[in-house]
């Protein structure tokens, strides 16, 4: 069970995505880089589906609206699943 702050799915070809708020501990006040409000996890099948992801069509546009809404910046992070 997911509570209103998470997020999860995963359709039939083996993609998920899942998004959660990040939990804060006193050393985040003091952390040499900035640290994360939230996260969010997109596991893709393959690169192809990864590349694909950045010339989604409307792409963009959805970013812009969301950033209009609820400012935030964003950090992107690939890499080869860690389990």
């Amino acid at each position: 069970m997911h509570g209103p702050d998470q997020r999860a799915r995963q359709d039939r070809d083996g993609a998920s995505f899942a998004a959660r708020h990040h939990i804060r501990v006193p050393g985040d006040d003091h952390a040499p880089v900035a640290i994360a409000g939230a996260v969010l996890q997109l596991r893709l099948a393959a690169l192809d589906a990864l590349n694909a992801t950045s010339t989604m069509p409307g792409a963009a546009d959805l970013i812009k609206r969301r950033q209009a809404r609820h400012p935030y910046k964003a950090i992107r992070v690939n890499h080869e699943p860690l389990a």
